[in-house]
């Protein structure tokens, strides 16, 4: 996680990141017992791992579980607006 920034009362469980990430105050990543595939990729991520791609920029007080794949460069606008669940997939808006 180089050049990764993980601000104050974020919490991660099962999070691989890739370098140059920024999550904000209080995001929360890997949440929920439920293991659901991946929508895009089922037969890769499908063990309860969280997925974030290089330079993603994940906004204060998200909630993401477990599953979720962040592409890389994805940006805090691809967070607006949407709700996410178990095995989800965020692109770049």
């Amino acid at each position: 996680m180089h050049n990764t920034v993980i601000e104050e009362n974020a919490y991660l469980y099962e999070v691989i990141s890739d370098q140059n990430v920024l999550i904000g105050k209080s995001a929360q990543l890997g949440l929920s017992k439920n293991i659901k595939p991946n929508e895009k990729y089922p037969e890769h991520v499908f063990t309860g791992l969280t997925l974030i791609g290089k330079k993603a920029s994940i906004p204060s007080k998200t909630r993401l579980y477990r599953n979720t794949i962040i592409e890389p460069y994805v940006g805090k606008s691809s967070f607006e607006n949407r709700k996410f669940e178990v095995g989800s997939y965020i692109a770049c808006q």
